[in-house]
């Protein structure tokens, strides 16, 4: 998930270095955070993908982005489902284009899954 602040483009390119020189993973699918439009969404995508792409040789898949809202930010903090807060159709719009993108994206194959599976059993990822 990226955002449009320093921080999270650091996170997010930490995630993919460890998963490509660690285990060998290049594909990747992106989804833009908190973005106010379609533009500026594809605007931090390929900044990232730009950057990424000088020092790696993976591939970046763009699978859309979750709107910056008041609905999105309330969900956030208190830690409840934004489907669940009255009138969100914009974002239940987005989370539903976004989850069928990332079902289309191509496939790593059995490294991806084992590189995830690898954290969760060392406590790197919650269970």
């Amino acid at each position: 998930m990226l955002v449009g602040q320093a921080t999270s483009f650091v996170d997010a390119y930490a995630i993919i270095k460890a998963g490509f020189q660690g285990y060998g993973i290049d594909r990747f699918s992106i989804v833009v955070n908190m973005a106010r439009s379609s533009g500026e969404a594809h605007t931090l995508f390929n900044n990232f993908e730009s950057t990424v792409r000088r020092f790696m040789p993976v591939e970046l898949a763009y699978c859309g982005y979750l709107p910056f809202s008041a609905a999105m930010q309330a969900s956030s903090v208190h830690c409840t489902p934004v489907a669940l807060q009255p009138g969100c159709f914009a974002e239940n719009r987005a989370l539903d284009s976004v989850a069928d993108s990332i079902l289309a994206a191509p496939v790593q194959g059995a490294t991806g899954t084992r590189y995830f599976r690898d954290l969760s059993a060392t406590g790197a990822l919650p269970s």
